[in-house]
């Protein structure tokens, strides 16, 4: 049995604020704490003791035209989806440009979690003239919209648990409490912007087997013949026969992006194709390739390319009837 949570299924308990809490003597235990302290700047708690799987689906909605950060901390057990343990945490940076967003926790796993959301322009205003004496990696992520992305797993110091412990045991309410939080949320971003730049010492790679290889490209096929319609990614997985990791993993060492990241540039190039091949309307090339919303797929269009759909058909003499 799996339990399937929709964010339909939170319950708000404020304007900014959403709360479940599941105690299921067949599934086990789940609670999840979601609030928007202010323009840019999310918290969440998951606190997950799990006996059978769980499945967290997330709606489509229009993506932002500015990058994300995201700043997790595993707090108790192992957070297989993102690659750390408890005392380790994750910073990350990406631009997100895609509409599905399904994460599956794994039965019988024991998940305490806390993660910090917040935008470009939060980090901006926060670190004003000195934005640009982040690391170039992370720069260059932020600063060039693309499907690549800025991971790196650091220790969760004794100074970062302090502040996670104020955070948990906030004593306030009302005013006071989103005040408190906000001002912890900061701290626990400086603390990490201060180790961003220290070394790790790196992990070794896992080298995939032929076999594995070969399934791999198996689920590059798959995703290249259903652009369209394209299979969930844990559907993809079992399709070939991996898991969803290996999967992950594989598509980054054989084509240098992810799974998502590959199936964009594949939507994009057809798009580019049609556009000028067959003269289509902008929003039917979008529902072409798999795209629901003609906006969505503009945007994403001009990120790749440059230019709009309808500003590349004109580029090349194309005159469709219309948007």
């Amino acid at each position: 049995m799996t339990l399937f949570i929709s964010a339909d299924d939170v319950p708000h308990i404020s304007p900014t604020t959403c709360e479940l809490n599941l105690d299921d003597p067949n599934c086990g235990k789940v609670y999840r704490w979601d609030s928007d302290l202010c323009e840019g700047l999310n918290l969440l708690v998951d606190d997950y003791h799990l006996i059978e799987d769980l499945v967290l689906e997330h709606p489509a909605h229009d993506r932002s035209a500015e990058p994300e950060l995201e700043l997790s901390f595993c707090l108790l057990g192992t957070n297989r989806n993102e690659g750390v343990r408890a005392e380790q945490n994750f910073f990350s940076a990406y631009w997100n440009t895609f509409e599905e967003n399904i994460i599956r926790w794994q039965g019988g796993d024991r998940i305490f979690k806390f993660d910090i959301h917040f935008s470009l322009t939060f980090l901006q205003r926060l670190v004003e003239e000195d934005f640009g004496l982040l690391p170039m990696d992370v720069l260059q992520v932020l600063q060039t919209p693309s499907d690549r992305e800025f991971v790196q797993v650091g220790k969760t110091t004794p100074e970062m648990q302090t502040t996670l412990r104020q955070i948990l045991d906030c004593p306030y309410q009302g005013v006071a409490r989103r005040v408190y939080l906000e001002a912890k949320a900061i701290e626990l971003i400086a603390l990490r912007l201060a180790t961003l730049g220290e070394a790790f010492e790196p992990k070794p790679i896992p080298q995939l087997k032929s076999d594995e290889v070969e399934r791999i490209y198996w689920a590059r096929d798959i995703l290249k013949e259903h652009l369209s319609d394209p299979p969930s990614l844990l559907a993809l997985a079992r399709q070939v026969g991996l898991n969803d990791y290996k999967l992950k993993f594989g598509f980054r060492i054989c084509f240098g992006t992810s799974v998502l990241g590959y199936l964009q540039g594949q939507r994009m190039e057809l798009a580019r194709s049609l556009l000028i091949d067959s003269a289509m309307k902008v929003k039917d090339v979008a529902e072409t390739v798999g795209y629901r919303k003609a906006s969505q797929f503009a945007e994403l269009f001009k990120r790749q390319f440059g230019v709009s759909p309808k500003a590349y058909q004109q580029q090349h003499g194309i005159v469709s009837l219309s948007r």
